[in-house]
């Protein structure tokens, strides 16, 4: 035991022995860092490869068509198999979807496995336009929708414009002088009245309207829509109320609406509580004036 102590060096350093055990538990030490890196790198890139390959669109599902055939929507979906969900551009894709006659909205979700679920909302026909063979169909912008020959009773015709099949995706009024029929016929067709509307005419100077209990209401001029449709809405509410009937009602040729029923005429809403609305010519001061109506006028 006295000849091993001995043997140790006498400024204290370790041994060769020890350095070598000392080196070898390093060297093992680093193996399992290096190793155990590598085994984290192998899982992060196998959960990495897995989850990229759970979000890679192998299946198209699309719901909500009834009028558009699955064909014209899978034209712009079918490309998207093999793309990646999280990489797609989703509303660039919409957009694309939404320029389809008949559709109004879209939106894409992420269904597993793998499935592009698109869902497709439609619109509702406005209107038909009798068009040479059959109608047009169109949504609320007076835009194309569809081009049948047949009549669909349940949607207001609108009849003196003419149109074609090359209006499908465009709207029927393409002119600036032409909004202001458009306007006007947007505001009738969401009002109260519009369940009772079977048809609207555009004539050379104003329009024509026909109700589905055969009366008729002509409209001079398209200026002041809300404010018109308004007294429609408040005429209508007061025949439903008397159970009275007119053939014809002349919205704007006086300052009062005017009601025609064999060959008489009735001044309507005058003097009336609560269905009184002011006429163009009651406004006050504070209102903006109305220009004389001249020969030619047809819209605004």
């Amino acid at each position: 035991m006295t000849e091993r102590r001995q043997k140790r060096p006498q400024d204290g350093r370790p041994s060769g022995a020890q350095q070598r055990r000392r080196k070898k538990r390093r060297q093992k030490y680093l193996f399992r860092r290096v190793l155990a890196l590598m085994v984290l790198v192998l899982l992060l890139a196998g959960a990495a490869f897995g989850f990229s390959y759970a979000l890679t669109v192998d299946k198209i599902r699309i719901t909500g068509l009834q009028r558009i055939p699955q064909s014209t929507v899978r034209a712009v979906t079918d490309e998207l198999r093999g793309a990646n969900y999280l990489f797609m551009n989703r509303k660039t894709i919409s957009g694309e979807l939404e320029k389809i006659p008949y559709v109004d909205r879209s939106r894409l979700k992420y269904q597993f496995p793998r499935t592009l679920w698109v869902q497709i909302t439609e619109k509702e026909p406005f209107m038909q336009v009798e068009t040479n063979g059959g109608y047009v169909l169109v949504d609320e912008d007076f835009k194309g929708l569809e081009v049948t020959r047949n009549f669909k009773p349940d949607v207001p015709q609108l009849m003196g414009i003419p149109v074609s099949k090359e209006h499908l995706g465009l709207p029927i009024f393409q002119d600036t002088e032409n909004q202001g029929k458009a306007n006007f016929i947007q505001t009738l067709m969401r009002s109260k009245v519009a369940k009772d509307v079977r048809s609207v005419t555009i004539l050379p100077q104003g329009m024509e309207i026909k109700t589905k209990d055969d009366g008729t209401v002509l409209v001079r001029s398209y200026r002041e829509a809300e404010y018109k449709v308004a007294q429609l809405e408040a005429i209508r509410a007061k025949l439903e109320s008397s159970n009275e009937k007119f053939d014809t009602i002349l919205l704007d040729i006086t300052d009062h609406p005017v009601a025609v029923r064999n060959g008489e005429e009735t001044a309507l809403l005058e003097g009336e509580q609560g269905a009184h609305l002011p006429s163009e010519g009651e406004k006050g001061e504070d209102s903006p004036q109305k220009e004389a109506p001249q020969e030619n006028e047809g819209d605004s």
